[in-house]
């Protein structure tokens, strides 16, 4: 995960000024998602989305309603409306919750 991380910020450094303009949005972008969600939410949608849990799995595991689950994932793609931040933010939510 860590050499993914890598491998995007030296891309940031080997691509032209306007690419890394727009990459450099999208990291903000993403990094701007991340402070606004609560750490239920990053764990919840980490799970979900970048590791595969299903809905009922993660509320077994964290003892709450299925229905808690789906809300917590919604609100963080509510949050994150511009799909194009979506790997940028996967990378930098598995190194929040990993890390």
């Amino acid at each position: 995960m860590e050499s993914d991380i890598a491998g995007y910020l030296h891309s940031l450094r080997t691509t032209s000024l306007e690419e890394r303009a727009m990459q450099r949005q999208e990291l903000k972008s993403a990094v701007d998602v991340i402070k606004s969600c609560t750490p239920v939410q990053q764990r919840r949608f980490y799970l979900n989305r970048i590791l595969g849990y299903s809905f009922t799995e993660i509320a077994r595991k964290e003892r709450c309603s299925e229905g808690a689950v789906r809300l917590s994932i919604n609100k963080v793609l509510k949050i994150r409306k511009n799909k194009k931040i979506a790997y940028v933010f996967g990378l930098l939510l598995s190194y929040i919750v990993e890390g």
